[in-house]
């Protein structure tokens, strides 16, 4: 019986340690938005962080998505040793004059080096191609 709770105890931690982590770095985005900002005048942090809301919705409720965890600015980005917690990172150069977002993905895990995919597009297509490729659904890139 010890054994049984045991391992029902370490099979959900196993699990968990494997699932893929991507951050979403609005704070970069916002720096990157900054030369938008200053020709328009308006507010472009807020409409960085509102178009981060929607990414994260579109995350939240897409099925391919479900295992990736993902991670917000300042919210349990470095463990107690200072090392990142996920394996991937998001961010955008934003143009609040476009509909489609300048985004880029990067993985950042040690072990495979730096891979990164760029697109433009609204937040549902960032939010499938994004999933797809942290989940390996498409081509293998070596």
């Amino acid at each position: 019986m010890k054994k049984l709770l045991l391992l029902l105890f370490l099979i959900p931690n196993l699990v968990m340690a494997d699932e893929p982590t991507m951050l979403i770095d609005t704070n970069w985005s916002i720096n990157l938005g900054k030369h938008d900002c200053s020709k328009s005048g308006k507010n472009c942090p807020a409409s960085i962080r509102s178009f981060s809301r929607q990414i994260r919705t579109e995350l939240a409720v897409n099925d391919l998505c479900r295992g990736i965890v993902v991670i917000r600015n300042g919210k349990g980005e470095r463990n107690g040793k200072g090392e990142r917690n996920y394996g991937w990172r998001l961010f955008f150069n934003f143009y609040e004059s476009l509909d489609a977002q300048i985004w880029t993905l990067v993985e950042q895990r040690q072990n495979v080096g730096d891979n990164v995919f760029e697109g433009k597009d609204n937040a549902k297509d960032i939010a499938d191609k994004v999933c797809k490729v942290i989940k390996g659904e498409g081509a293998t890139i070596k």
